[in-house]
């Protein structure tokens, strides 16, 4: 799994329990998770990392579609966003995040004599449209409406972005994890930002690397030869992004990249930068945190949470010894929950330790 911002949009194949606790600890340990799919947020584990409570009801169709009320926030200036289709808008509640954008109450479906529809409670005056939470160490936002639907409706051949566009671009940067030790076994993030102080540019980036793994993924797209090529303005700058791989035996690995600008006139400007990534290994680090949470419990005998966790965490380190990396996960999932249920003092420290060893796990 590619560690970055985790973006979910329609929900075709809804998570299932251990997706969700997945997203959630990602979310805690550091990551953006944003919901754009204009379904419930399901299930209640994602909701915890969303900063959300499910509303009073299923939610509602609206006769028209609502527009989204947005309000000065990391996401966007105050006004009006137009959404063009007419879905089921869901009902959830503030529990903790903060509101950026919201339909107004005046958009709820209606009954036969003016009132909401029997058999629910009156619903909030104002349904939450765009939300944004920080949980643990990471963020996350939730678009109450289906963010892909909306911006093929709005721009069907993707020429002509527009406020839609401009809303996940902020979502995004908002979202995306500050820099984090990379894992022995996963993709390798390198991000590398281009700023053009002097006159208009023509660029080639070029990224290598010495642990003979190939590339994954770039945005944008890299040529077969691992370069970019692209106009830089006077003034302007670019964000590149680029995913190694990794094997499990690597330890280190050495990227360097090398920036080359021409201008109009011929002249040229060359620079490059080296980067050495110490990588991780995700099974010795489980098995630090079991011996840290053993300490803690020496310490604290009469939490049963923390306890629980180090049963968990005995039968993950066990799991992952005999290669059942799918138990293994799913042990140290589950001891995610029994420190956050813990009083220990450092159980939050502990939890963020383990969620750094779950990104090795997951097969």
């Amino acid at each position: 799994m590619i560690r970055d911002s985790v973006l979910l949009l329609a929900d075709r194949v809804p998570l299932n329990h251990w997706d969700a606790k997945y997203l959630r600890e990602a979310a805690n340990g550091g990551e953006g998770v944003i919901q754009a799919s204009g379904d419930r947020p399901h299930p209640l584990l994602l909701t915890t990392a969303l900063g959300l409570k499910p509303g009073h009801g299923p939610g509602h169709k609206p006769h028209r579609p609502p527009p989204v009320t947005l309000l000065d926030s990391a996401l966007a200036q105050a006004g009006e966003l137009p959404l063009l289709l007419q879905r089921q808008v869901p009902a959830t509640r503030l529990h903790g995040a903060d509101l950026a954008g919201y339909f107004k109450s005046s958009l709820h479906n209606k009954g036969r004599h003016g009132g909401h529809h029997h058999g629910w409670p009156h619903p909030e005056p104002n349904t939450p449209a765009v939300t944004l939470n920080e949980y643990g160490e990471g963020r996350t936002v939730f678009l109450a409406f289906d963010w892909l639907a909306e911006m093929t409706a709005s721009d069907p051949t993707g020429d002509e972005p527009g406020a839609m566009t401009a809303l996940m671009e902020q979502a995004l940067a908002h979202t995306a994890p500050s820099i984090q030790e990379p894992v022995a076994g996963e993709p390798l993030p390198v991000r590398l930002t281009v700023e053009n102080t002097g006159a208009a540019l023509a660029m080639t980036v070029s990224l290598a690397w010495d642990n003979g793994a190939e590339l994954l993924d770039a945005v944008p797209a890299m040529g077969s030869d691992n370069q970019w090529h692209f106009d830089l303005a006077a003034g302007e700058s670019r964000v590149l992004r680029a995913w190694i791989g990794s094997g499990k035996d690597d330890e280190h690995v050495q990227v360097e990249a090398v920036f080359e600008g021409q201008d109009a006139s011929g002249n040229s400007v060359t620079a490059s930068e080296q980067l050495t990534l110490s990588l991780d290994d995700s099974e010795a680090s489980l098995v630090q945190v079991y011996r840290d949470v053993g300490t803690a419990y020496w310490q604290r005998p009469w939490d049963i949470a923390l306890k629980k966790a180090l049963m968990e965490l005995g039968a993950a380190k066990h799991a992952l010894h005999h290669g059942k990396r799918d138990k293994a996960l799913r042990f140290a999932l589950k001891a995610t929950s029994s420190l956050a249920a813990s009083h220990h003092s450092e159980a939050s420290v502990l939890r963020l330790e383990l969620d750094r060893a779950i990104r090795g796990i997951r097969p």
